[in-house]
């Protein structure tokens, strides 16, 4: 299985950190989460640029990332910092829909990570998504009780955007993958893929947040907003 991962990155032009060589496969963010570096996922992100193609390749890539990470959350309280996060929770106490406070207003910018066979790959690991637990009742939204599991699904995408975890790759309508259980601080790779001679204009996702808590409900549609970095180029 490892050597099909390493031929999968010998035609990205890139490598994948598995466990047992020396490249970092994970960095910590401010809240402790872990989440993969951009190394870690050029190879997804050069895979699933052209995806029709390497779908079954990801798989293996995916499964690699899964065995290397362990596990992308951390199980302490949550101290809400950072402006631009995706901070689930609740509507009302003990009860109501998941929801998020995160101003979607706000285009998400994503950087040049690589080209791959002419196609310019931009990402980004923020905004991340952390979940409130038991410990953060008092905070907005409110939290949910330690253990609840929160996901995601695709309403609507377009094309060039892919959501890369360490569980899944979100690419497609319908696509779900579930996040983690509360409390949790992980980040995703936000990607736009562009082929060859394309205009990196903004892209959009639509999605829900899910749980499978009898208690809770999933959330409304939100719709996200990705965008090239102007200040970028890829030179």
């Amino acid at each position: 299985m490892r050597e099909s991962v390493r031929t999968l990155a010998a035609r990205a032009g890139g490598s994948v950190g598995c466990a047992g060589t020396a490249e970092p496969i994970v960095a910590r963010s401010a809240h402790g989460g872990e989440y993969p570096t951009e190394k870690s996922v050029r190879t997804l992100a050069a895979a699933s640029a052209v995806k029709p193609f390497l779908r079954s390749a990801i798989s293996l890539a995916f499964l690699c990332a899964v065995l290397s990470l362990g596990g992308c959350w951390d199980d302490g309280p949550v101290e809400v910092e950072e402006p631009l996060e995706l901070i689930l929770g609740s509507s009302e106490l003990n009860g109501g829909q998941i929801v998020t406070d995160f101003d979607f207003g706000v285009p998400v910018p994503v950087e040049f990570n690589t080209e791959v066979g002419g196609f310019s790959i931009y990402s980004a690991t923020v905004p991340g998504f952390v979940a409130l637990g038991s410990r953060d009742l008092a905070q907005s939204p409110f939290g949910v009780p330690d253990g609840t599991p929160i996901g995601m699904r695709i309403t609507e995408i377009d094309p060039e955007v892919q959501i890369v975890f360490s569980t899944g790759l979100l690419s497609e309508v319908g696509d779900e993958v579930e996040i983690g259980e509360s409390p949790f601080d992980l980040h995703p790779t936000w990607q736009l893929s562009f082929p060859p001679g394309a205009t990196p204009a903004p892209r959009f996702v639509s999605f829900v947040l899910t749980t499978t808590a009898s208690e809770y409900r999933q959330s409304d549609e939100y719709t996200l907003t990705i965008e090239v970095d102007v200040g970028d180029n890829e030179d």
